[in-house]
């Protein structure tokens, strides 16, 4: 939440965390910047409530400065800030509490790949994909803790250089914003599946408490479907959705 900007001032989006009490009264800080442009978002709780995780940008301060995200934790209630992992962003915990999922981002190569680790963000393991896929992105847990749900961007088989593009040094270019689908893949590592043919963009889901329909919002709109990914059900279209939906998150009441 970023608080309405003095008369006269602009709101630049830089955001803190609050607490929403509720009983109606105004909403209260609970983690503060501590710097200049730094933004703190998406906030995700551990199953037991005893964790928050979210993230921190800091934005450049300077031209020489480089944005950088980072995954971190609050105990809850009375804990302090701590970092959980470095360049890193969508932070979901299992739903035993014994694993965090979550996108690491290369600067140099701008790649997303996933990784699951301990929830303290101790012994990372890399979810290996083909190589087709160019992105991963807002990965889930499934309610039994075996698998993840996320939404990728998967270019299949790419063509084969030939030798003399191999001799020049040609390599392959990819477009940015690539339509993505939902797949999913086991904790353990394998092969990934493909749910979904909707070619949709910024996506965003999460599990029913029940287990039995995701609930996901995308550049499109909110949407309703399987696990399987099948009778996808649309229940508004992104024109019904105040805001930016592209950094939007979705939830279900318990």
């Amino acid at each position: 939440y970023a608080p309405p900007p003095v008369a006269g001032r602009i709101q630049f989006g830089y955001t803190e965390l609050y607490r929403l009490p509720t009983d109606g009264s105004r909403p209260q800080p609970l983690i503060t910047q501590t710097q200049a442009k730094a933004s703190y978002f998406d906030p995700n709780w551990s199953s037991d409530g005893h964790w928050l995780y979210y993230v921190h940008l800091t934005t450049p301060v300077t031209q020489t400065d480089t944005s950088r995200f980072a995954i971190e934790r609050l105990a809850y209630p009375g804990g302090q800030p701590s970092s959980v992992v470095p360049d890193a962003f969508w932070p979901r915990v299992s739903p035993d509490g014994q694993h965090l999922v979550f996108v690491r981002y290369d600067y140099q190569t701008a790649l997303q790949t996933l990784f699951v680790a301990n929830p303290d963000g101790s012994q990372p393991r890399q979810i290996q994909l083909p190589a087709s896929f160019q992105s991963s992105d807002s990965p889930m847990f499934t309610p039994d803790n075996q698998t993840i749900f996320f939404s990728g961007i998967n270019l299949g088989r790419l063509p084969a250089l030939s030798w003399l593009d191999r001799l020049l040094g040609v390599r392959t270019a990819y477009a940015d914003g690539s339509p993505a689908d939902w797949f999913s893949v086991p904790v353990a590592g394998g092969p990934p599946k493909q749910l979904t043919h909707i070619n949709d963009t910024s996506m965003y889901g999460t599990f029913s408490p029940d287990g039995q329909h995701i609930a996901y919002i995308s550049a499109r709109g909110l949407f309703v479907m399987k696990p399987d990914g099948t009778d996808i059900v649309p229940l508004l279209s992104s024109t019904d959705i105040l805001g930016s939906v592209g950094t939007a998150t979705v939830n279900w009441v318990p």
